[in-house]
C-alpha cells in the first residue's frame, strides 16, 4: 500500500493581506513544494517546519485570491483569502531648513 502525499492546505494566514505580505501556508505533505502560486503569478517561498512561507505578489487588482501550491506529488488550493491594499506609512514632517545667512 502506497502512502499518500498528496498535498493538502489547511489554513492560510493571515485572512486579509496586501502585496509584498509574508503568508504562511499550512498543511499536510507541502515540502518539497516547487512552486507556490497566487491566481497566475509565481510567489517567492521558503519551507519551514513543513509549513510554506510565501509572499504576496502583486496580483493585479484581485479582491479575493487562493494559493496553489505543488509539489512532486500533486497540488493543493487554498480556499479564498483577502487582498487589502497595503496602508500609506505616516510620512515625517521636519522642521523647514533656513537658509544661511
Amino acid at each position: 500500500m502506497t502512502e499518500n502525499l498528496k498535498p493538502i492546505i489547511k489554513s492560510i494566514s493571515p485572512k486579509r493581506a496586501s502585496i509584498g505580505a509574508k503568508l504562511t501556508i499550512s498543511g499536510d505533505n507541502l515540502t518539497d513544494a516547487f512552486l507556490v502560486r497566487f491566481g497566475a503569478r509565481t510567489a517567492e517561498f521558503t519551507e519551514k517546519d513543513g509549513k510554506i512561507i510565501a509572499t504576496l505578489p502583486d496580483v493585479g487588482g484581485c479582491s479575493l485570491e487562493s494559493a496553489l501550491v505543488i509539489t512532486p506529488h500533486g497540488s493543493a488550493q487554498s480556499e479564498p483569502f483577502e487582498v487589502v491594499e497595503a496602508k500609506a506609512k505616516e510620512a515625517k514632517i521636519s522642521e523647514p531648513i533656513e537658509p544661511n545667512e
